[in-house]
């Protein structure tokens, strides 16, 4: 559908490939996810993990040394000197670990303590994924009038207020509480996600724009993964 009503635009100038970059960002960001995939089982001390965090690390640094070397890298690296896009980054990586280390342990808490069904867990969380659709759809139209900041400083808001009570939480907490600090955190990720990422992208230029766009996904899934790893 998208082939037969979309237009296209023809590139001018096509960029070749960065093998050596895409080498190094793939191996590096793939022993990372290892590495603290079975981090507890190998213990932090051992063999495999400081062979793994070597090559992670290497790759990494020679990936981002050749970007910022090289006239067309797979990524421009180059946008974390802009101070607004890297600070909208950070920020999106925070929100982003917040939203997925929660999406991840809080059914297991409650299929574990509980003794929840995974239907009766469904349910229990669907008003915090609803919730989060109004608080992005709210968040979207009112962005233009009141501006990222005050969007941006309530969702953290309420998301540290939600992560400092989910810290308390013990076998006698309700399944219900459980379910109203999911709802809160939620409207606060929703709240403050999409402004964050409007503000990164609106402070680069059209050019740049796509390797925005990539390296906001990458530090967001990468990260993300790594926080339910640790």
């Amino acid at each position: 559908c998208g082939w037969k009503n979309l237009e296209q635009t023809p590139t001018q100038n096509k960029q070749k490939l960065d093998k050596k970059g895409l080498v190094s960002v793939v191996s590096g960001t793939f022993t990372l996810l290892i590495l603290f995939t079975n981090l507890y089982a190998w213990g932090v001390l051992s063999v495999k993990v400081a062979l793994l965090f070597l090559i992670s690390s290497l790759s990494l640094v020679y990936f981002i040394r050749r970007s910022l070397k090289i006239k067309e890298p797979l990524l421009q690296m180059t946008l974390i000197r802009n101070k607004v896009f890297t600070l909208a980054l950070f920020t999106s990586t925070i929100l982003m670990i917040g939203l997925l280390s929660c999406i991840y342990f809080v059914p297991l808490y409650l299929v574990e303590i509980h003794k929840l069904t995974t239907v009766e867990v469904g349910l229990l969380l669907l008003p915090s994924a609803i919730c989060m659709i109004i608080a992005t759809m709210f968040a979207s139209k009112y962005y233009p009038k009141v501006g990222p900041l005050f969007l941006i400083l309530s969702g953290t808001l309420l998301m540290i207020i939600a992560s400092w009570e989910f810290s308390n939480i013990s076998l006698s907490t309700s399944k219900w509480e459980i379910m109203w600090l999911m709802v809160l955190r939620c409207i606060g990720v929703g709240l403050s996600m999409n402004p964050v990422m409007n503000l990164g992208m609106s402070s680069v230029s059209n050019k740049m724009s796509s390797h925005a766009s990539a390296l906001f996904n990458w530090f967001k899934q990468v990260i993300g993964a790594l926080s339910i790893g640790i």
